[in-house]
């Protein structure tokens, strides 16, 4: 309908190519950044079907038109052949034609090429950007707007001009050299990323804007010779109108083809195998072989002068992939997620953090879903595309006593599903309860059991326990597949805002769950309670509110939330916990890891009962996270990096003010509340955190008044705030800092601590 017969370059295919790209910019843009959260998925779908439709009627009318004006156009173009041209073809296309063959093949190639350059910008980036649906929304978007321009840039070029293999060979190796510009300038990218996102103070626009500056210096140059290329390929096999439907048909599909090509290569194993640094310096050696080949040829018929462009930009690509590329500073640097702040003034700073990353990070794998790496920093931790998910000794008090508290309230457990393996501490420790007889572990990356192997000395050798069915593949699937029901189920997937993680908090999700729990069976669901608004942390009750009957609400540290839900309500008995809780693994487990001891030391993590997210629930009834709409995935990624929002302490006063705030069904005189309050201050301490008590008075004030000062490393300070009480000690975390703060000052009292910590440990080992 487009092409003409003295269009002997099929410039126009050009402009056809980019106007179709550049209408996949905007969809693209309009997906990521407001139909999939406000529409759902669902709906979006059908706007998408309804735009087809209206295109189809436009394009009707259009037909008619055509066989309107037909008459005419066939009375303009009487007594002349369909291929031929009103005009001489230039010198240029009295040359050898090019080899059919040779074409097809360098579609496919290209195709292979920037399909899996796309899969490997998607991993690469993610630590600079966050690696949440934005990251890839952008990353698409700036990918097709550069093909767009680089379709449109080809349009605008001569009509009579018709480009030869020369030509398609100089862009190769242009190509390769934008495509590896980025790799060669390594870290430096990733600190110009960084004070990018410092400058982002406009909140979540300035991020996108931050971001998509990044994205554009690594993309978009590759992206617009690659929009260049299509029409360039589909010009030297043919000019004009002649045979032009064919020879689109064919390069696009063989274009196709690579691309679907490159998507396996990396989806069974390219990327792992090479890791994504490897496959970058792969595609940019195949784009120079590429212009090698077809230069070569085209060189025959237009003269091997010409040859020497394509010559000197594959040279320099090839020189440029020989540097050191991103290293482990770029790769598992938390810089998207906004938890690294360097002095950019000062130089010195900036080369010591880049190598001092490289130093901690010991170990490092290209897993199938991630980047992988492991550092050590007061103690192991394993960071997945740059963010730490998870600290052997750092995040203990979750990943150990989040499953043991599950436990501990279910009248006997014996089955367990934990979704996540981890450092294997909520697996290996749950292994240990003397009821349970078999624990599985669904993992989705198979490298993180390396993880698990290096941290076998706080997960109880999870990986040799024989209760313990580690299972490669998604904790979704195995619960709508499998018959087995649990009394336990444990989720603590990495953080919502990261693409897919949200679907492991969804309605459709828990409903899933739900299933697949026995009688009196107990759901754990963590949950950050940090970096996100309270509008997030209510969808998030609501939501599993509207599946589960009871929902408690838990904490195991003043940032991570434990949701526990059950299909009834959960039964408390204060007595029967006391009696388990001076049993192992508990009572080593919350003497070690907690700094408390007996059961109001357990009920210390205790903010809100199944009330609570029931008054939630119906004010948010409109706001539940589902798979159709993932609205927590989105408002966690808005929050990214943002602090100073909800604080767990809100809910606690929340609770409190609600009356909910104790379990249901407990005598009044069932548990010492005040002492409770008391230990959840001392169970703060434990993971250097000054919890305050707002009413708190007398002897109770001047112990939350030392323990910040404790932690705010003033030890004198804390000493002395402690004086001014007479109470001993009785958490094991006040024994401990006490002790620490006595032996600061001199104070003789310190060996009387630091006996009672030897004869403490004795005793519950």
């Amino acid at each position: 309908a487009i092409e003409r017969t003295e269009d002997h370059g099929r410039r126009l295919l050009g402009v056809v190519y980019g106007a179709n790209t550049l209408g996949a910019v905007l969809g693209a843009v309009i997906t990521t950044f407001f139909s999939i959260e406000v529409l759902g998925i669902r709906r979006s779908i059908w706007v998408a079907c309804l735009i087809n439709v209206l295109v189809a009627l436009w394009a009707r009318n259009l037909a008619k038109a055509q066989r309107k004006s037909a008459p005419a156009r066939h009375t303009s173009e009487a007594g002349q052949k369909p291929e031929q041209s009103t005009m001489a073809a230039p010198a240029e296309t009295a040359s050898i034609p090019a080899p059919t063959t040779l074409i097809l093949g360098a579609a496919a190639v290209v195709g292979f090429a920037f399909f899996l350059m796309e899969l490997v910008w998607y991993r690469m980036l993610a630590p600079l950007l966050g690696g949440s649906s934005y990251t890839f929304g952008l990353i698409l978007v700036v990918a097709l707007l550069g093909i767009g321009a680089g379709g449109l840039l080809y349009g605008v070029g001569a009509q009579h001009r018709r480009p030869s293999l020369l030509t398609f060979a100089t862009t190769c190796s242009l190509e390769a050299l934008f495509l590896i510009v980025p790799f060669a300038l390594g870290d430096t990218l990733a600190v110009a990323a960084l004070v990018l996102r410092d400058l982002g103070g406009m909140g979540f626009s300035g991020l996108v804007v931050s971001w998509s500056l990044v994205v554009a210096v690594v993309v978009l140059p590759t992206a617009i010779v690659a929009g260049y290329q299509f029409p360039l390929l589909v010009a030297i096999l043919g000019s004009g109108r002649d045979r032009v439907g064919s020879e689109v048909g064919w390069t696009y599909a063989w274009n196709t083809a690579g691309a679907i090509l490159g998507s396996l290569a990396r989806g069974f194993g390219l990327i792992p195998l090479l890791s994504a640094t490897g496959a970058w310096r792969l595609v940019t050696f195949l784009l120079v072989l590429l212009a090698l080949i077809t230069g070569w040829v085209g060189a025959r018929a237009g003269g091997f002068r010409r040859l020497a462009t394509p010559l000197v930009l594959g040279g320099v690509a090839l020189i440029l992939s020989t540097s050191t590329g991103p290293t482990a500073f770029w790769r598992h640097s938390p810089i998207g997620a906004g938890r690294l702040d360097l002095d950019f003034a000062d130089r010195n700073q900036l080369t010591d953090a880049i190598h001092r990353k490289n130093r901690v990070v010991f170990w490092e794998a290209e897993g199938r879903e991630s980047s992988i790496a492991m550092e050590s920093i007061d103690g192991a931790s394993f960071l997945i595309s740059g963010k730490v998910d998870g600290h052997a000794r750092g995040d203990a008090s979750t990943q150990i006593l989040s499953g043991l508290m599950g436990a501990a309230l279910h009248p006997e457990p014996r089955q367990s599903l934990v979704i996540g393996l981890g450092t294997g501490s909520t697996a290996g420790w749950l292994a240990r309860v003397p009821s349970m007889e078999r624990v599985d572990v669904v993992e989705l990356e198979p490298d993180i059991t390396e993880v698990a192997r290096y941290t076998a000395s706080v997960n109880e050798q999870v990986l040799e326990n024989p209760k313990v069915n580690l299972i490669i593949g998604d904790g979704r699937e195995i619960l709508l597949t499998s018959a087995q029901r649990y009394d336990i189920v444990f989720s603590e997937p990495s953080n919502p805002y990261r693409a897919g993680i949200a679907s492991l908090f969804t309605r459709d999700f828990y409903a899933a769950v739900s299933g697949r729990l026995a009688e009196n069976g107990i759901f754990i669901q963590w949950l950050q309670g940090y970096e996100v608004d309270g509008q997030i942390v209510r969808t998030a009750l609501a939501t599993l509110g509207v599946v589960f009957e009871s929902v408690e609400i838990w904490h195991t540290n003043p940032s991570d939330l434990m949701l526990l839900a059950s299909n009834r309500p959960i039964q408390h008995d204060p007595a029967r916990l006391e009696a388990l809780l001076r049993t192992d693994p508990y009572r080593f487990a919350m003497n070690r890891i907690w700094g408390v001891e007996g059961v109001e030391g357990f009920y210390a993590g205790f903010i809100a009962n199944d009330g609570l997210t029931r008054a939630i629930l119906d004010e948010e009834q409109h706001w539940i996270n589902t798979d159709d709409r993932p609205i927590i995935e989105f408002g966690f990624a808005r929050s990214l990096g943002r602090k100073g929002q909800f604080q767990i302490q809100h809910l606690i006063e929340l609770a409190r003010a609600k009356g909910h705030d104790r379990p249901n069904g407990l005598a009044p005189d069932s548990l010492n509340w005040e002492r409770v309050e008391d230990l959840r201050s001392a169970r703060a301490t434990s993971v250097a955190h000054a919890l305050q008590i707002p009413d708190a008075v007398g002897g109770q004030a001047a112990r939350v008044r030392a323990r910040s000062h404790f932690v705010e490393g003033d030890l004198s300070q804390a000493c002395a705030a402690w004086s001014t009480q007479t109470d001993p000690p009785t958490a094991p975390i006040d024994v401990l800092w006490l002790a620490e703060c006595l032996a600061e000052v001199g104070d003789q009292r310190a060996k009387l601590f630091i006996a009672q910590l030897r004869d403490d440990g004795r005793r519950i080992e």
